[in-house]
């Protein structure tokens, strides 16, 4: 199991939408609230989840379990919330733009 590279961001379902929908605005709604992020068609915006991102090594591992794992779980929590708080409203707005245009595809 190759369980590095965990990341905090928001993701688009490339699968599903069949292209990228984010034209930076989710990068810009998140501007004074992290650190700066990068982008792919994947993800919008990501940041490495430090010191989370390599989840086979037992110092990572150890953070999940005993005395640490309540403020470890807050820790990647509030990195999500602040996410989700940041950027609602554009995720809303892109995915009613691309609700609309495949509408008018009908």
């Amino acid at each position: 199991m190759n369980a590095k590279g965990f990341v905090l961001g928001v993701w688009n379902n490339w699968d599903k939408l069949g292209q990228r929908l984010d034209t930076g605005r989710i990068s810009t709604a998140l501007q004074g609230h992290l650190c700066s992020g990068r982008s792919n068609d994947w993800w919008p915006y990501y940041i490495p989840a430090d010191p989370y991102q390599n989840w086979v090594d037992e110092k990572t591992l150890s953070r999940f379990f005993g005395n640490a794992c309540e403020e470890t779980v807050s820790e990647l929590s509030e990195g999500m919330l602040k996410i989700a708080r940041a950027t609602e409203q554009t995720i809303d707005t892109v995915l009613c733009e691309w609700r609309r245009q495949q509408e008018s595809k009908h």
